[in-house]
């Protein structure tokens, strides 16, 4: 055999088994460096863990514009991989992760934001969870800068929540209390009213809404009603649920609490008012 056919061999093996190693190398880089989900594990020391969550809601002025916006804080720097989404329901129907918007926000990327188009809250309640990790379909959250071993968020963590409107009050005075912002959204603002701090019992009314206490107080007009109108509407409201012992009477953007002679209550010093809502990580 001639020494140029030997050599000729030799630099095809060479040349073979440099292509596998270049093969092996891209797929390394591709599987660790790319967003995909795969091989993502929990961790209890190097996973994120869900410390906080906010909602809020808001609209860019139109009845199209309407959004849920759910902030949930971790523990460190979080990365997304593709096709993440959470398990969302709002008033208890399932949302489909193509209406979501995911992003990594906040000082040092810790907190991951979820924004949801939606047409109304009616009812109110929310429910999240992370997500089971490791699932290819759902992508995962997971810890930045952890190497080519990635950790995602465990999936033990649930958010529950009475979704807020916009709707805010504050006291204004003795028996008194201004509407200090309007709706948001269209939905309800759950209001409970209060005597000597205990919830005072409303009259149930046909077709009425009552939530843990509370009465409903629906913004449908969400877009043109002010504070001056919904200040007159939570009047309106409070009269038929109450009106048999107290009066309730609006004046520009407060509404003030009397009590009907007889009744328990001398003075209207303890009389509130208070919009009904929660977030909860469970």
């Amino acid at each position: 055999m001639s020494k140029r056919l030997c050599r000729s061999r030799i630099e095809r093996r060479l040349l073979a088994l440099l292509l596998v190693a270049l093969l092996v190398a891209v797929a390394t880089i591709s599987g660790c460096g790319s967003s995909g989900s795969g091989g993502a594990v929990y961790d209890a020391a190097h996973s994120p863990v869900l410390q906080t969550a906010r909602i809020q809601t808001g609209n860019e002025g139109s009845e199209d514009s309407q959004y849920v916006r759910i902030t949930l804080g971790f523990d460190r720097e979080i990365l997304v991989t593709d096709g993440y989404a959470p398990q969302l329901r709002i008033a208890g129907e399932a949302v489909d992760p193509a209406d979501m918007t995911v992003a990594v926000t906040g000082d040092g990327l810790t907190e991951l934001e979820v924004t949801v188009r939606v047409d109304k809250v009616q009812g109110g309640s929310l429910t999240l969870t992370l997500g089971k990790p490791g699932e290819d379909e759902t992508g995962d959250i997971v810890a930045a800068d952890t190497g080519t071993q990635r950790y995602a968020a465990g999936n033990d963590k649930t958010v529950e929540a009475l979704l807020p409107t916009g709707v805010a009050l504050a006291p204004a005075g003795e028996g008194v209390i201004e509407v200090t912002h309007a709706f948001n959204v269209r939905g309800i603002a759950w209001i409970v009213f209060t005597d000597g701090g205990e919830t005072v019992e409303g009259s149930l009314l046909a077709g009425a809404d009552t939530l843990d206490g509370a009465i409903a107080l629906h913004g449908h007009a969400f877009l043109q009603d002010d504070e001056y109108d919904i200040a007159a509407a939570l009047a309106e409201t409070l009269t038929n649920h109450f009106g048999d012992r107290y009066t309730f009477t609006a004046n520009g953007k407060t509404v003030e609490i009397r009590p009907l002679t007889g009744t328990a209550t001398a003075t209207a010093k303890d009389l509130r008012l208070s919009v009904y809502e929660y977030t909860l990580i469970v």
